[in-house]
């Protein structure tokens, strides 16, 4: 019988709570009708009762799904109207959009979302599919937003940099919640290389994008640059301490700095380079493994004698 996962209820409780919705909103198993046609709602055993467990698109489209559990690997979000505490309304079709977008661009917490089927007008079905097999779906998605995930990532999807943390950044508006709760250890000892190079990682996405939306508006662009850098300078500040001070968040703030200042005289040179840094981050993972070594390294108590 599939079952739905410690960290898909997780996120789902998240959200009711969240969004103040009824239990049926958000879906994680199969209904009947699902079992027959098959996909990432259903679980191995369910798969395999109806001859599907070989061939459904679920199971045989890419090695991250196999073997996989007798888990449910997706969640529905039916749809919702939210109004954050300063006043900007999120909805479905908005965070449906916003959530597509991320996973276009490369953000590190898309990394185990394999499609987004949904609407981004309610007269539309789309569907973003990592493998660049389809393109649509159903009209019942036009009310509802279908996320699937490879069932390898079964257990970590609601930590702070996978698809929580993402959705709670694109439904509270809230990064520094997410950064917050990667500082965090219940242990009491301080984060690792893997935290740190993941607080970096998401912090770089953050600061592109934050630059990206004050370029928008000229009015009152000096008073936000330095909003945005105090703020950064307080999260540095977070960052550096909770690693034992090693981390070297200098060459950030220059950058912020140098960036900032490049905008009045030359608004279109730093549009293209804020580009530049956005096409290689997305394209440059390997880029943040090399980082977590490096941390690692910088990170390591040093050596006796």
């Amino acid at each position: 019988m599939t079952y739905a996962p410690t960290d898909l209820l997780d996120i789902r409780r998240w959200l009711l709570v969240t969004l103040d919705l009824a239990a049926d909103a958000i879906g994680i198993v199969g209904d009947p009708d699902h079992v027959a046609t098959g996909g990432y709602h259903e679980g191995n055993d369910d798969l395999n009762r109806v001859g599907r467990l070989l061939s459904d698109y679920s199971k045989r489209e890419s090695s991250r799904d196999r073997p996989g559990s007798n888990a449910a690997s997706a969640i529905d979000i039916g749809y919702f109207e939210h109004r954050r505490p300063d006043g900007s309304v999120v909805t479905l079709r908005s965070l449906s959009v916003a959530l597509v977008e991320r996973c276009k661009a490369g953000d590190p917490r898309c990394a185990d979302i394999r499609e987004v089927i949904y609407s981004p007008d309610g007269k539309r079905v789309l569907r973003w599919d990592r493998l660049g097999i389809r393109e649509s779906g159903d009209s019942s998605h036009l009310t509802h937003t279908h996320i699937s995930l490879f069932r390898d990532s079964e257990g970590r999807r609601a930590d702070a940099r996978n698809l929580l943390g993402l959705l709670r950044t694109l439904i509270e508006g809230d990064d520094m919640g997410a950064f917050d709760e990667l500082l965090r250890d219940p242990t009491g000892r301080q984060p690792g290389p893997g935290k740190a190079a993941d607080l970096l990682w998401i912090a770089a996405w953050n600061i592109s994008d934050t630059l990206a939306a004050v370029r928008t508006n000229n009015a009152g662009e000096v008073a936000r640059d330095a909003a945005f850098r105090a703020a950064f300078d307080s999260f540095a500040k977070a960052v550096t301490g909770s690693a034992g001070g090693t981390i070297d968040t200098a060459p950030i703030l220059a950058r912020i700095d140098a960036v900032a200042a490049a905008e009045s005289a030359a608004m279109g040179k730093a549009l293209a380079e804020l580009a530049a840094m956005r096409a290689e981050l997305a394209s440059s993972r390997q880029e943040a493994e090399r980082l977590r070594e490096r941390l690692a390294a910088a990170l390591a108590p040093p050596a006796s004698g």
